[in-house]
């Protein structure tokens, strides 16, 4: 008995279900979820230099909402504190209110420090319309939309969704 036809049979048919399992995940991972890797340590302690975050790709976005977007030619981290409409002024001692209202300090998100305005940012300042206004969780470092200015929609990639920590496990 001759089993060569049916082993060909088999490896096509293995090959098939390979290659249709490949190009699922591509699919998927190309239009509705995203990966990328921490670089620094903007959002800490949330998130960790180093960390892969799993990010979904979705148009609907709300305010407090940690996000993936793009600037500068590279993909950042941080959460949405403003939405269109949103007016963005300072105290006299130069920290930021959003609405009149003080962004304030909360341990239980990680946000342990006072959020200062960036030395050359204009203010008062309103979110034009389809855009946002993203804050590091670090709120010491400013490079967020303190210094890069407003973030479009079209630059968000998605919101995170999962953080699988790579270091200190």
């Amino acid at each position: 008995m001759n089993n060569e036809p049916l082993i060909r049979k088999s490896l096509i048919r293995l090959f098939t279900d390979i290659s249709l399992t490949i190009l699922f995940t591509a699919l998927v991972f190309t239009f509705v979820f995203g990966i990328c890797i921490q670089r620094g340590n903007d959002m800490y302690p949330s998130i960790k230099d180093g960390d892969v975050i799993l990010y979904y790709r979705h148009p609907s976005l709300i305010q407090t909402e940690a996000v993936v977007y793009e600037s500068g030619g590279f993909l950042r981290t941080g959460r949405i504190a403003a939405v269109s409409g949103t007016v963005i002024s300072e105290t006299n001692d130069h920290q930021i209110t959003l609405n009149g209202i003080f962004l304030p300090e909360d341990p239980e998100t990680g946000i342990y420090s006072k959020t200062f305005k960036a030395p050359d940012q204009e203010l008062p300042a309103t979110v034009s319309e389809g855009c946002y206004f993203i804050l590091n969780d670090d709120r010491s470092r400013m490079s967020d939309s303190r210094s890069l200015g407003e973030i479009g929609r079209r630059q968000i990639k998605g919101r995170i969704i999962t953080v699988l920590r790579r270091r200190n496990i």
